[in-house]
Formats: C-alpha cells, sequence, structure tokens
C-alpha cells in the first residue's frame, strides 16, 4: 500500500504526517528565532539609549539607530523609555510576520529530510492560491476548499494559517484523490480505493477491540467472527460480527464503520446526510442487535473465528449485553445523544447503543482506571439515552461528567409533558488539561482525570476488579451508585468496624439500602477466629435485608479483618421482591425495623 500511495500521489502516509509536523516545528521555529532577535534588538537599544543620555552625542554604535528617536526615548525616564523600546521590539517582532511564518519547498525539504520531490508533491495537492477560491465563499461555509486544500502559495513561498485544520485535511483529501466517484480523483479504477478501504475497516476493527480489551481488563475477545442467522425470508445465510467481549456476566457486541462523512453531508444536504447516517450508524446498530437477538433465541449461540475456531457462550451466564458501535469518523455531532436519532427512523426497537468514534474510545480506555468504571459509564450513557432529555456536544463531555458528576440526572426530572431539555455545557477541560500536560503542550503537572472518592473504596474496586469473581461487575456498579456523601460515609464506617473488630475480636456489619436505586450493601467484618462463620452468616443476613426492604438486588461483602485487603467474600443476590412465610418471621425476630431515612447507615 505505502509504494501504490507513492506512486499515485508521490508521497505516503508518513510523508504526509512527517511533512505536516514539519511545517507546524518550522513554523515554531521561525517564530522563536524571531523572538530571540526582538529580544536582542530590545537589549541592545536598551544599551544605545543609555549611552546616549549620558553623553548627549551620537556615537559609533548609536549611528545605526534614528537620531530623532534616540533623542526623544533619552529625554525619558529609564523605566518610561525601557517601556517603549519593549514595545518597539515586540512591533519589530510581528512585523513582516507572513514572511517569518512562511516557507519554500526548499526549507520545507531540508528540514523535514523527505526529499523535495515528495515534498513538491504534497504542497501541489494540500495548497491553493489568492483567486482560485469562488465568490460565493466570500463568508464562511462548511465545505470551504481550505477543507482539503489547508495551504496558501503565494508565488514561491507556502503559508499554512491553521496547522490543526491541515492535520483533520488529510484523510479527507487523500480519500478525495483515491475514490474514482469523487472530484478530486487521480485514478480512474477501484483498484487501489477498495484495497484503502479494506485496510481502513481493518485497522478499525482491531483498533476498536483493542481498546475495549484495554479498558475492559479481564474480559475475553474475539475478533472477526461469524455466525448463522435465519434471515427475513427464511432462509439461513452466515452473518458477520466485528467483535465479541465477555466479561464476568456481560457481553460486548462490537460493529465498526470505516466509512467518511461526505463534503456533502458536512455542508447540511439532507438527501445525502440520511444516506451515510444509515450507513455509519444505522448499519453497524443493526448487525450488533441481529448478533443480540441471535444469542437471545439460540440455546447454545456459536460463533466461528477466522482459524475456524469456535466461541461458544453459556448465555445462562450473562444478563447484560451492550451494543457498541465504533466509527473512524468523529460523529458527535449526530450521536453523542443517539436518542434524537429515532426521529430520523433509527434505532427503532429502543434497544440503545453506546455510540462513539475510535478517536474518543482510545481516549476513554487511557482515562479508566478499573474495567467496573467502563461498565458503569456505559451503562449511564444508555440510560441519558432512554431519559431523552440531556444533551451534550461530544462524548468527552460526557466522559468528563462522569469523572467530576458522574452523569446522573434522575432527580432531575420534570413531569412527563414538560418540554424541558437539560444542556450540558463544556465539560472536556478536565480531559484536555491533561492530555496537554502528558503531549508537553502544558508545563504544570496534571495528574490523570479520576473519580473522587475515599482511597478505601478505590482500594475496595481495585480488589473487586483484579479477583473478578462471579458477579464482581454487579457489586462493583452498586458502589459506583453511591453519591459521595454516601461514600465518604460507608467507607469511613468500613475503617471504623475494621478497627473494632480488630479491638474485639466480634463480628460486626455496616448495612445501607438504597430503595430508589434498587439496590442494597452490606459490609462484614470478622477476626480470622471466626472467618469460616461468615459465609452463611452473610447469606442470610442480606437475603432478610433484600426481603425487608424489598429492594432487587442486595450485594454482601466479607472481610477478614486480620488478613490484607478488603474483600474476602461477596456475593450478589438478584430478584423481584415475593412473599416468603419463612424469611418474614426471620426478618421479624431478627431484625430491627427499617430506619425512616432513606439511604441511612446502620450496622452493629
Amino acid at each position: 500500500m505505502k509504494e501504490e500511495l507513492e506512486n499515485t500521489l508521490g508521497f505516503n502516509i508518513g510523508d504526509a504526517i512527517t511533512i505536516l509536523d514539519g511545517i507546524e516545528n518550522l513554523s515554531f521555529q521561525k517564530l522563536f528565532d524571531r523572538r530571540a532577535q526582538a529580544k536582542n534588538f530590545e537589549k541592545q537599544f536598551k544599551k544605545v539609549v543609555k549611552s546616549y543620555r549620558r553623553k548627549k552625542r551620537i556615537s559609533k554604535i548609536s549611528g545605526d539607530y534614528p537620531n530623532d528617536l534616540l533623542k526623544e526615548l533619552a529625554s525619558l525616564r529609564p523605566s518610561e523609555s525601557a517601556e517603549k523600546i519593549s514595545s518597539l521590539a515586540i512591533s519589530w517582532a510581528f512585523y513582516d510576520i507572513g514572511d517569518t511564518l512562511s516557507f519554500t519547498t526548499e526549507e520545507l525539504g531540508d528540514f523535514t529530510q523527505v526529499g523535495h520531490d515528495k515534498v513538491n508533491s504534497f504542497l501541489d495537492k494540500f495548497s491553493i492560491q489568492f483567486g482560485e477560491v469562488e465568490d460565493r465563499y466570500r463568508l464562511p461555509a462548511p465545505t470551504h476548499p481550505l477543507m482539503t486544500r489547508p495551504i496558501i502559495q503565494h508565488e514561491d513561498r507556502f503559508f499554512c494559517p491553521v496547522i490543526q485544520a491541515a492535520y483533520h485535511s488529510l484523510r479527507l483529501a487523500i480519500e478525495g484523490f483515491l475514490n474514482p466517484d469523487s472530484e478530486t480523483a487521480l485514478l480512474s479504477d477501484n483498484v487501489l480505493w477498495n484495497k484503502y478501504n479494506q485496510q481502513r475497516a481493518d485497522y478499525l476493527e482491531d483498533k476498536s477491540t483493542e481498546y475495549l480489551s484495554r479498558s475492559l481488563k479481564y474480559a475475553k475477545a474475539y475478533r472477526r467472527l461469524k455466525y448463522r442467522v435465519t434471515n427475513e425470508n427464511g432462509e439461513e445465510i452466515e452473518a458477520e460480527l466485528d467483535g465479541l467481549l465477555t466479561l464476568d456476566n456481560a457481553i460486548f457486541l462490537l460493529e465498526a464503520k470505516s466509512g467518511s462523512i461526505s463534503l456533502s453531508t458536512r455542508r447540511g444536504a439532507p438527501k445525502r446526510l440520511m444516506k451515510e447516517l444509515r450507513e455509519l450508524v444505522e448499519e453497524a446498530y443493526s448487525q450488533a442487535r441481529r448478533a443480540k437477538n441471535y444469542i437471545a433465541q439460540t440455546e447454545k449461540p456459536t460463533f466461528k473465528l477466522e482459524n475456524g475456531d469456535l466461541v461458544e457462550l453459556e448465555k445462562e451466564r450473562y444478563d447484560q449485553i451492550f451494543l457498541v458501535t465504533v466509527s473512524l469518523e468523529n460523529l458527535d455531532v449526530f450521536v453523542t445523544n443517539v436518542y434524537q436519532l429515532l426521529d430520523l427512523g433509527f434505532l427503532n426497537h429502543n434497544d440503545f447503543p453506546w455510540a462513539v468514534s475510535l478517536t474518543d474510545l482510545r481516549v476513554i480506555s487511557e482515562i479508566m482506571e478499573l474495567s467496573c468504571e467502563l461498565v458503569h459509564y456505559i451503562k449511564r450513557r444508555i440510560h441519558l439515552n432512554e431519559l431523552g432529555w440531556v444533551q451534550a456536544h461530544d462524548e468527552l463531555d460526557w466522559l468528563g461528567h462522569y469523572l467530576l458528576e458522574g452523569i446522573y440526572f434522575n432527580d432531575m426530572r420534570e413531569p412527563e409533558d414538560s418540554p424541558f431539555i437539560y444542556n450540558l455545557l463544556t465539560y472536556s477541560w478536565v480531559i484536555d488539561d491533561y492530555y496537554f500536560y502528558i503531549t508537553g503542550q502544558r508545563q504544570k503537572p496534571v495528574e490523570k482525570p479520576s473519580q473522587p472518592m475515599p482511597q478505601v473504596m478505590r482500594d475496595v474496586l481495585l480488589e473487586l476488579d483484579t479477583k473478578h469473581n462471579e458477579g464482581y461487575l454487579d457489586a462493583a456498579c452498586a458502589l459506583l451508585d453511591m453519591s459521595g456523601k454516601n461514600r465518604e460515609e460507608l467507607f469511613d464506617y468500613c475503617q471504623k468496624f475494621r478497627l473494632k473488630t480488630l479491638n474485639d475480636r466480634e463480628i460486626h456489619d455496616i448495612t445501607i439500602p438504597f430503595s430508589k436505586a434498587g439496590f442494597g450493601i452490606t459490609f462484614i467484618f470478622t477476626p480470622f477466629e471466626r472467618s469460616s462463620e461468615f459465609p452463611n452468616r452473610l447469606i442470610s443476613y442480606c437475603n432478610m435485608k433484600k426481603y425487608q426492604t424489598k429492594i432487587d438486588r442486595w450485594i454482601g461483602i466479607a472481610c477478614i479483618a486480620d488478613t490484607p485487603g478488603w474483600i474476602d467474600y461477596s456475593i450478589v443476590i438478584d430478584g423481584a421482591w415475593a412473599h416468603d412465610d419463612e424469611l418474614e418471621e426471620l426478618v421479624n425476630k431478627y431484625l430491627p425495623p427499617l430506619p425512616v431515612v432513606e439511604n441511612q447507615i446502620h450496622g452493629k
């Protein structure tokens, strides 16, 4: 592919990136050199003025400076003249800035060491001259020629006004050169375009699975799977699934679409917009949902890998299936609020996916510390679409809000007939600051963004994540569902009760029910010599508390106070409440009445 691109374009992708990096670095270097010259000018000029003020005559050195200016500056107080000289130096630094920041082909070729022929080919395809832009672009437009030709040429010099736009234009422009159907096509056949498309799709599938696997640390991941299904006509066909990951009781069905958004769509052409959204969003969603239906409707779901190996799912182990669609194109403007696509006739099953771009998925995979955090985040993201009245600008705003505040909006719900819409302002700054620091664009250290929580809670979640025993995701997500205040209180009590157990050698427990959220938690502490008692005791107690509170899910965690760590045993009890005479009797006999205050912690 590299040689074919060089033969067609005169350069390859690596050359193009190196050239853009060279434009950026060369421009900065020339600007810094100009700044250094200005500082030297300022320093020397101050010496000359000082000398002139003392001697009241033109010296050999001061002869290079205008006499009238020297007289004027020497007549001022030293602080005033120094200030004016500084202003002159700054003005000089920016004088003829176009020449400072522009470059020739030879300068760029020498700086990048790419080769003048390749630099010439690149600049020829990515530059535009004055007078080439049509009159209708007197005002900014979403498909201005600078989107694909971001470098301006004047005579033998070149200037890139917005280097970030140049990086962004690279893929769009190159695909236009390779696509025979494009207005800027350099080829008339589909051979190279088809090969490029395949490599682009393979890259997206591989990276999407890699980034998800990075976040879901202990997940089993499979790529490019096939399975047999019956289509609408009753015919058995072979279907494909880009990726499948399993972790604890959760399945992640991944579909990736590497297509691009055309200039027509960026301009807002309605028919083209509908067509491309259908290809990039609806098709990915439909394929992931088809796999979900196959799992639900098949007794023993079986997928076939490229090497012929079979992946058989024990479906009774899984009670959560997440649909994940990943695009190479950044579709934030269309999919950040997926529920809005219902109005276009998409996603008509109300089974919302988590739709994300590859670049955002990469950031999320690097930021998230624990696999349970990503699962919790996806659940809350999908729930926002179920609410249908909360909006944001892009995925990283949601991530920033999740880390800082939890993206929980249920308590803000207005009456059902209210037109209320909550628009989230930017929260991505917390992520931007971190990446500015690690990429060297910011000098002041910035820690990786993370959720605020007590250190004990972080230790507990890390232990749950590392051991990843059956049901750990439910337990971890329940802990993450707690508000900041409840987190502080619960884990403060945990530390106190563990110390109490070490001192009196008795078993102690802490319990907190969350009736509105539909779950409860019990944390039990036992001395080592009584550790054989806690499994049965924990199970019995959690069953009674679940029955008493009529809550559908109860989390139980046991800790042997004398040993390292916080989790020696954990259980998750699920099920809708139903009357039970035996449990009714046990609750009345052994448990005190429920507290009146919701979320109140109690222990003994």
